[in-house]
């Protein structure tokens, strides 16, 4: 058997697709497992038959990379899709690299097609599933963090960001995050943290920002903790601006506080009624009721009498 011979007997044994080609680029041969994928045979694939094979959308890219490369001269790599058998394509990355004589003369280019697509799907799905994360946390308005109390090292999501009010291209710290902590809940913050991290126990607390534009945000942070392989403690967790919440929740106290103040008003008032036995006194009667409630004493004083 000859040399050319025994090496492509030896290719055709390699488990992934390749090919070598002349010093002009011209394929001259493909292993069988590239016929294989193909359904080409050897005769319809050299030269540039191959061509045929390459997604339509990927093709004048490749050729433009691969003749530039055959002038350089030099190895190179680049994702294409090929046709499979069946018609369905799949992402492949190619590779060439080229073979030089004693001289440094070109003699020959070498090259491996290696099939990429389930990662460039498991790529994808990684990057639909952190959007849908990212855009659940915007929605929510709950970031996330990472934080090693040995290193002190933070990692924060974007809504992290948003929530704390640092651009995305600043490094994280503990410094800056005890910026925004109002200056009322410092200590207590400080406290929170030291008994966690003493403790190892969960986190789970509220306490308030101050932001650089003097507005108030409150929010909920809730962690665990975790050892790293190397055992170092870590914080798993996330934060939640409740802010909204908060002033729901204190409108509708003050409504309820405001609501009670005019039925204990209106109890007031009936009872006075009942105890009057001039009828004309009861509209005065009604009147300074009701300004005793609200604490409406100067007003009422400025009222002209009714007897």
């Amino acid at each position: 058997m000859l040399p050319q011979q025994q090496f492509q007997e030896a290719i055709n044994l390699i488990p992934g697709l390749a090919w070598s080609a002349r010093p002009d680029g011209q394929i001259d041969f493909f292993n069988r497992r590239w016929l294989e994928y193909t359904g080409f045979t050897l005769e319809q694939a050299v030269g540039s038959g191959w061509l045929a094979v390459v997604h339509p959308d990927d093709r004048a890219s490749l050729e433009n990379y691969w003749r530039s490369k055959v002038v350089s001269g030099d190895a190179g790599e680049i994702e294409v899709r090929l046709r499979r058998s069946d018609g369905v394509y799949r992402s492949f990355l190619c590779r060439g690299v080229p073979l030089s004589d004693g001289g440094g003369k070109l003699v020959k280019w070498y090259g491996q097609t290696t099939d990429i697509e389930d990662r460039k799907q498991a790529e994808q799905k990684l990057r639909q599933s952190e959007a849908y994360l990212a855009e659940a946390q915007r929605l929510s308005r709950t970031g996330s963090f990472g934080w090693n109390v040995a290193t002190g090292e933070l990692i924060w999501s974007d809504e992290t960001f948003c929530i704390v009010g640092y651009d995305r291209t600043i490094k994280p710290t503990l410094e800056l995050v005890f910026k925004r902590i109002h200056p009322e809940d410092v200590g207590y913050v400080k406290q929170t943290l030291d008994r966690v991290t003493r403790e190892e126990t969960n986190l789970d607390f509220e306490h308030r920002l101050l932001m650089p534009d003097g507005s108030v945000k409150h929010v909920h942070v809730l962690a665990r903790p975790v050892k790293t392989e190397a055992g170092a403690l870590e914080f798993i967790g996330a934060v939640m601006d409740i802010t909204e919440r908060k002033q729901a929740a204190e409108t509708l106290r003050a409504s309820e506080q405001l609501a009670r103040g005019q039925v204990e008003a209106l109890k007031k008032t009936l009872d006075e009624l009942a105890k009057e036995s001039d009828p004309d006194r009861l509209v005065e009667h009604v009147l300074r009721t009701i300004a005793a409630k609200f604490n409406a004493f100067r007003e009422f004083e400025r009222l002209p009498a009714f007897v």
